[in-house]
């Protein structure tokens, strides 16, 4: 009996130094959510702030409703984007269904204040092997967020196959809180959707050069 009493009591403080240490690593770990993103915004003025995440929120919303599906979104951050632009910004990406489906979509954009600013629209070819393709770059003001206005960017993917499959996506690029007119440039011209080669496409033909319409799309570096 004073053996296996012996034994109990040793099992009596090991259960309590394990009580100790899952205990200290839980305090430890509380302690690294509250210290790390303290350290993460610090004094870096290139750190995601409401600004950031009012814009990110507008632009998720008003895709998921013109969309009807439910977009994928990827906040601001401080990696570095590309050497003169030292964030990433905030990208939101929708699934627009199919290819036929565009055009109704593009209609409704337009209609809540988006403007079509660029077209390119590749006819399939008669065996099939290559897809109708189109892409298209839309720009829209949002207003009334904080830091102001912030003019958002998407690109609108979609092809086709002749085996009916294929797809489209809008991915749009949300302005950074840093961002200026030399960093941010947004086309001035708008394209009309009516007269465009989303509206009229291309018959079907020999392999060509995509017809492409509107003023020069934009690349964003580190984003689009």
């Amino acid at each position: 009996m004073p053996w296996h009493g012996a034994r109990l009591g040793d099992t009596g403080v090991r259960v309590r130094r394990l009580r100790r240490r899952v205990l200290g690593r839980r305090v430890l770990g509380l302690l690294a959510l509250v210290v790390l993103p303290l350290t993460a915004c610090g004094d870096d003025e290139s750190a995601p702030d409401a600004t950031d995440a009012a814009r990110l929120r507008a632009v998720t919303t008003d895709l998921a409703a013109l969309t009807g599906t439910a977009p994928s979104a990827r906040a601001a951050s401080t990696d570095v984007g590309s050497a003169d632009v030292p964030y990433r910004r905030a990208r939101v990406r929708a699934d627009a269904g199919r290819l036929d489906a565009l055009l109704p979509l593009v209609r409704r954009m337009t209609g809540e204040g988006w403007r079509l600013t660029w077209a390119s629209c590749r006819a399939p070819d008669t065996a099939g092997s290559a897809p109708r393709e189109v892409r298209l770059q839309l720009a829209r003001p949002f207003e009334g967020l904080p830091g102001g206005t912030a003019t958002v960017l998407a690109d609108v993917r979609a092809s086709a196959y002749a085996d009916d499959s294929g797809g489209a996506v809008v991915e749009a690029v949300v302005p950074h809180h840093l961002d200026t007119s030399t960093r941010y440039r947004v086309p001035d011209a708008d394209l009309d959707l009516a007269a465009s080669c989303l509206a009229d496409p291309p018959p079907a033909a020999d392999p060509r050069p995509a017809a492409v319409e509107g003023g020069e799309r934009v690349t964003l570096a580190g984003a689009l």
